[in-house]
């Protein structure tokens, strides 16, 4: 029987030429992609893949097969030397880069022969531009060089030269994901030492060049991981280590820690289950840095906010982890926002800031009702060119070891935004910051202050329009006014405006409430294990807070809105906690029941927040309660004399 390939096939695969699908024959098999289950993963099936190479007896290309794409028969006939007819497939794209893989989306088995036709030579497989990894170890080593390069022709920045002019200052030593001084950094690269180590951040090089480096593994970026890499090794800081804690669920029992690293491509949260778990956990160390290698790299089940990426590592009992001696900082990229648009990001929305430090405030004892006992806090006065100053708060151990000229100029990175007394910033454990970072935004920064900022009067953001607004200045609103103002909510902020009218109506149906992390107050995950995950503090609780959602019907002459009332504005309306009535609802219904719908009929100030949101592409203006005030009415009764007045005129 005479078997027939398409000659050129793979050529016209990867130049999308194919007018028919081609016949390509499979030269070797190797299965890739997660081989074993993980409690840490998402329920369900490993999703396996197959790396095949394809020839047309001539050419070879690398193809992946996922297994969700093969139908069950497909999958299991699939043997080495089958000839496949390729119905649909994918050449995969990212940043004008083609990937080392094609993807075979659809195909059919049209023969299956015991021998290899014609004669590919597996050196002559299509050349394949340089994978996205090389790329980016490429540009990172080039800028690195640069920055060097810039180091050495400059010899001191002009935040140092002041900072000499004012005594030369104690220099920052200390980090809560620390970052050390950047004029010892510079002196490092401009005057090395031959019998020092180098702290600078270290250029990509050759494998061997380095001992802290793997003799077998490619040195990667942290950004470059994905899960279809096999062997890689990756350099990176230790910037926060959790507690060992433990977790029940079908297998038994177990136990978990983790660890969030950082080189100069990005971050990536580490893992270790059970065994890892007691191997690694003394070894790790906040502000080490480690080369880790033979780990498993797994799509991340929580999203945060605080880590960008979409996978983390997994390490196992195989795990090489080694302690490199070198103090290197990873060079932090930023995304910086001016003070004056803090107005324009939610409450706990995390930003990255640079400004002056124009006053530390010190420390003092604030007393914390969640641990029942006291706590450090140090507040400083930051301003930038804007002319806008904000309160940045530090708390704990931070707050007490935290050291910092006047007039210096700090980064920030992953700064908190606040809303109590006005717009405010806060630094915690996922927060890096430096001082007098040696890079072009502080320079200009600096130079502005001393040239401008010394004498001028800055406009705080306590007292700057958002949410912490003067609810008795809101302009006042029939519901009819609310509902047929076709620009009221659809600016690109948020429109306040207050009503007066009563409850006529209480949407009481479960859920009325929601699960909340005890220390941001955020929405947990339900473990289904009788306890919860809290994807913004990255930690599992066992007793999560339970505060209130739900909607009510606000009425007056005019019409009818629905309005959502959150926790601290429907604790106003309702008077007691949501534990006590979710106790209530489980064990006295007709209580919980005359408890909700006490509400109804009640006249209040509404004060509310109106901003538009698309839902299947439908706009809908969605109104948020933030103040309920009880009436006064005599000066309500003033009121409505004055607006009688205004139509008798």
């Amino acid at each position: 029987m005479a078997f027939k390939l398409t000659r050129g096939g793979v050529t016209k695969l990867i130049n999308d030429e194919t007018s028919d699908p081609p016949h390509l024959q499979i030269l070797n098999i190797r299965n890739v992609g997660p081989q074993s289950y993980d409690p840490y993963e998402y329920k369900g099936p490993p999703q396996k893949s197959i790396e095949v190479k394809l020839s047309d007896g001539d050419k070879v290309v690398s193809a992946l097969i996922p297994v969700k794409k093969c139908h069950l028969g497909n999958w299991e006939a699939l043997k080495q030397y089958s000839i496949i007819r390729i119905r649909d497939f994918r050449i995969n794209k990212k940043f004008d880069e083609v990937l080392a893989t094609m993807l075979v989306c659809e195909f059919d088995i049209v023969s299956t022969p015991d021998r290899q036709i014609g004669n590919p030579d597996m050196s002559n497989m299509l050349e394949q531009p340089p994978s996205r990894e090389q790329i980016q170890q490429q540009l990172l080593q080039l800028r690195l060089q640069q920055q060097q390069l810039e180091q050495l022709l400059q010899q001191q920045s002009p935040i140092q030269n002041h900072q000499q002019q004012k005594q030369a200052p104690q220099n920052l030593s200390i980090t809560t994901q620390s970052m050390h001084n950047n004029a010892q950094f510079a002196n490092n690269i401009t005057r090395p030492n031959p019998n020092t180590k180098n702290t600078s951040c270290p250029v990509l090089s050759p494998i061997n060049s380095n001992p802290c480096h793997s003799n077998e593994h490619t040195l990667f970026s942290i950004v470059s991981l994905n899960p279809y890499q096999n062997k890689w090794s990756l350099k990176a800081k230790v910037i926060k280590k959790s507690e060992i804690k433990t977790y029940t669920n079908q297998r038994g029992e177990g136990k978990i820690f983790s660890f969030n690293i950082m080189d100069d491509s990005g971050e990536i949260k580490v893992v270790c289950f059970n065994d890892a778990c007691e191997k690694f956990y003394n070894l790790i160390e906040e502000d080490h840095v480690y080369m880790i290698s033979n780990a498993k790299v797994t799509t991340s089940r929580f999203k945060t906010s605080a880590i960008c990426s979409d996978y983390e590592i997994h390490l196992e009992k195989t795990t090489s982890v080694i302690l490199c001696q070198e103090s290197w900082i990873p060079n932090i990229k930023y995304n910086f926002i001016k003070l004056n648009r803090l107005n324009e990001f939610n409450k706990d929305d995390m930003i990255d800031i640079i400004a002056i430090v124009l006053k530390d405030n010190g420390t003092l004892q604030v007393f914390s009702k969640k641990n029942q006992k006291y706590v450090t806090k140090r507040e400083l006065v930051l301003v930038d060119e804007t002319f806008t100053s904000v309160r940045l708060a530090l708390w704990g151990k931070l707050a007490e070891e935290f050291q910092v000229e006047d007039n210096s100029v700090i980064a920030i990175k992953k700064a908190r935004v606040g809303d109590f007394q006005g717009r405010n910033l806060s630094m915690y454990a996922n927060s890096h910051f430096q001082i007098n970072p040696d890079i072009d935004e502080a320079k200009t920064l600096f130079r502005w202050f001393i040239s401008h900022g010394n004498d001028e009067n800055f406009q705080p953001l306590s007292n700057a329009t958002g949410i912490s607004i003067s609810f008795e200045n809101l302009s006042r609103k029939t519901i009819s006014q609310v509902i047929n103002d076709p620009a009221l909510g659809r600016n690109d902020k948020a429109d306040y405006f207050s009503v007066v009218g009563t409850i006529a109506f209480v949407y009481e149906k479960s859920p009325w409430y929601y699960t909340a992390c005890p220390n941001c107050k955020k929405k947990v995950i339900d473990n289904e294990d009788d306890s919860w995950f809290c994807s913004k503090c990255e930690e599992t609780i066992e007793q999560p807070d339970y505060r209130y959602l739900f909607t009510v019907g606000v009425l007056d002459y005019s019409g009818l809105i629905w309005v959502s009332a959150f926790h601290d504005t429907a604790l106003k309306l309702l008077g007691i906690e949501a534990s006590e009535l979710l106790q209530m609802e489980r064990n006295e219904y007709n209580k919980f029941e005359a408890t909700f719908k006490s509400m109804r009929f009640k006249s209040f100030v509404f004060s509310c927040r109106a901003k538009s949101e698309y839902y299947q592409n439908n706009e809908k203006i969605k109104y948020t309660l933030v103040e309920v005030q009880p009436l006064n009415y005599v000066e309500e009764g003033y009121n409505l004399i004055r607006q009688i007045n205004k139509f008798n005129n």
